[in-house]
This record gives C-alpha cells, structure tokens and sequence, in this order.
C-alpha cells in the first residue's frame, strides 16, 4: 500500500467508536516553517485524562509516542 493511500485520517473529536486499537493513521501537523505535513502512527492505546478527555497513544516511529485527542 502506497503511503496515504485508503488510510484513515486522524480528526479531532473523531470518537473512540471510530478507531481500533493497532489501526494506523494518517496524522496531519505542522512543520517549524508552518508548513502542513502528515505522517502515520499506529493506535497504541486508549486513554482518558483527568479532566474527562478521551486519548490515543500513537507510536509514530523512531520510538515516539504522541497523545491524540479523540
């Protein structure tokens, strides 16, 4: 599969009932020259912060971990 291509993109607020944990996405951001980028992470985890926010953990390679609101 090419990169991108019929890969979920991630949005914010886009429900847990949306995502499955091992499922890879396709994650926007941007770069320090404001420019709009993507790369994919895997769903690690589901969790909820104290506040009542539900999250995913994301590994997006290089042995990092990202927190996503979803």
């Amino acid at each position: 599969m090419e990169r991108g291509m019929d890969m979920k993109k991630y949005t914010p607020n886009m429900g847990k009932a949306n995502v499955v944990e091992g499922e890879a996405l396709l994650f926007p951001f941007r770069t320090v020259s404001n420019e709009i980028s993507k790369i994919i992470g895997e769903v690690v985890v589901f969790g909820e912060t104290e506040d009542g926010f539900e999250y995913i953990e994301v590994n997006v390679g290089d042995k990092r971990i990202k927190r996503y609101i979803i």
